[in-house]
């Protein structure tokens, strides 16, 4: 079942329904100032944008401040198809989208000059079931988002380019991945798993950089790279066969770590400047390498 509101001062939307198929499918494709689009979907491998014709919101002037609101609450449902995914261009774009149902999908780009928070609220992405993944792609000044995933067999990506970027991510459950890249500004990380097998891999480059990281549970690691320039890196680890790697490469870094548990390891690389590592192990078989 697909049920689609529209609200706008200025919208162009397309709306196409395919009763043979199992996909269900919601399209827009305007192209006026502050575009506003609210979805609720209830069924079966229903999807906003196809394959041959992707989501849009966009101004061609790139003033926009486009909104999105999406639920979808049954399986194998996706936002964003096609090779490009979907994307708001313009400037104030914001989205908001929850899946509940095994094997859902999000693909999201955002392009514009202000990205990601508008009026305070930031924008944001929720699965809760197993076997999910997001994809989230951010070009443009201050730019931020916040993404939950629960369940096992997950896959959460956040490729961030511009200016002031943030995220804060949290996985909850088991086997779950992570992989975040940010490049450019004020870049930060605030990211949280819990739960056996999950895996962070972030890269930041350039210019003030935090990572900000928290592991609970067996078996999961951590691998990051900062490369210029203020860096900071805080690594926390609880659970047994854990493993971290953390590296950075000038100018200001600092890294503090902590892993509590049994046959734990970490790696610490650091290349100018500052340079400064504390590193705490707590438990039997622990293993620690430190280059600077």
């Amino acid at each position: 079942m697909k049920k689609a509101l529209f609200a706008s001062a200025a919208i162009a939307v397309a709306v196409v329904g395919l009763a043979s198929a199992a996909r269900a499918s919601v399209v827009s494709a305007g192209s006026g100032d502050n575009q506003s689009l609210v979805v609720f979907q209830s069924g079966v491998a229903d999807a906003v944008g196809s394959a041959g014709q992707p989501f849009v919101q966009e101004n061609g002037g790139g003033a926009g401040g486009n909104v999105i609101a999406i639920t979808q609450s049954g399986s194998g449902d996706a936002f964003g198809l096609g090779a490009g995914g979907s994307f708001q261009s313009g400037s104030g774009n914001q989205a908001s989208i929850v899946q509940s149902g095994a094997g859902s999908s999000v693909n999201l780009q955002q392009t514009g000059g202000f990205n990601g928070v508008v009026a305070g609220a930031i924008s944001s992405v929720a699965q809760s079931a197993d076997n999910s993944s997001i994809a989230i792609v951010q070009s443009g000044a201050g730019n931020g988002f916040q993404v939950t995933q629960a369940g096992s067999a997950n896959a959460l990506s956040l490729n961030q380019h511009g200016s002031a970027n943030a995220a804060t991510l949290n996985q909850a459950g088991g086997a779950q991945s992570m992989t975040v890249q940010q490049t450019g500004g004020a870049n930060e990380v605030d990211a949280g798993q819990t739960g056996g097998g999950q895996y962070l891999l972030a890269t930041q480059t350039g210019d003030g950089n935090l990572l900000v990281s928290s592991q609970s549970g067996a078996g999961n690691s951590l691998t990051t790279t900062q490369t210029g320039n203020s860096n900071a890196i805080y690594a926390t680890q609880a659970g047994t066969a854990l493993y971290a790697s953390l590296t950075q490469n000038g100018n200001g870094d600092m890294i503090s770590g902590a892993q509590s548990g049994d046959h734990n390891s970490a790696s610490v690389t650091q290349t100018g400047n500052g340079d400064t590592a504390v590193y705490t192990q707590r438990g039997s078989g622990a293993t620690l390498i430190v280059r600077q």
